[in-house]
């Protein structure tokens, strides 16, 4: 029986890296995306799941169908969120709860009930990705909004590892620089791209630590700084 791996933010660069990595070991992918890609050819193995992850109901409702379908869940990639810059004198309560919703409301409504069934089956790998000013909000004071919402994923993981612990489920947080995309480029064109993090690399990493060779790395925190 193939492997399944859920993947929110499937539309975007690194999401649809992460899914045609996965594809190609033979994983079945439950694809999460905002908005539904018409017309798109469809890899075989790939189920594609519109939901607005900000809404609990309308997540819990996606997980039921996609449970449903696939017996077991053995690896989650939560790729969905995004970036605002801001600074810390600068930030209101409306764009801290924007990002809050954008970067962790998307990862805990669909992280806890993935974790539930992970800890029913005694298996299972969670991947947030996280962020440098994330890690270190001090860091972050740039773009503060951002920096504290990436931050609670932090804070997330290790309540879920504590809650598994004695079990084989492990949540991993990966800390990238900044990530190759289009989206980044656009927003940040004088900066040097050939220093950010390829997609590919990030997927790459992900897949090796969802291999069978790491279930008793425990580490949570996975840093990914340059390509190689």
């Amino acid at each position: 029986m193939n492997k399944t791996a859920i993947i929110t933010g499937a539309g975007g660069a690194l999401g649809k890296e992460v899914a045609k990595k996965f594809l190609g070991e033979g994983f079945n992918v439950e694809a999460i995306v905002h908005k539904s890609h018409v017309g798109e050819e469809k890899p075989f193995g790939y189920n594609e799941n519109v939901c607005n992850l900000i809404s609990e109901n309308e997540t819990q409702q996606t997980l039921k169908n996609i449970f449903a379908r696939r017996q077991e869940i053995n690896v989650a990639v939560l790729t969905a969120g995004g970036f605002a810059a801001g600074d810390i004198l600068e930030t209101n309560s409306k764009q801290v709860l924007e990002q809050i919703n954008l970067n962790f409301l998307t990862a805990f409504n669909i992280a806890v009930p993935i974790f539930k069934k992970m800890l029913e089956q005694n298996n299972g790998r969670i991947f947030f990705i996280g962020s440098k000013p994330g890690l270190n909000v001090a860091k972050g004071t740039n773009s503060f909004a951002y920096a504290l919402s990436k931050s609670l994923l932090f804070r997330l993981a290790e309540g879920l590892n504590a809650k598994a612990k004695n079990k084989n489920v492990v949540t991993n947080i990966i800390i990238p620089s900044v990530i190759d995309t289009p989206q980044n480029r656009k927003a940040m064109p004088n900066e040097n791209f050939s220093e950010w993090v390829k997609p590919s690399v990030i997927a790459d990493i992900i897949l090796s630590y969802s291999s069978e060779k790491f279930d008793d790395v425990r580490e949570p925190l996975i840093k990914i700084y340059n390509n190689s």
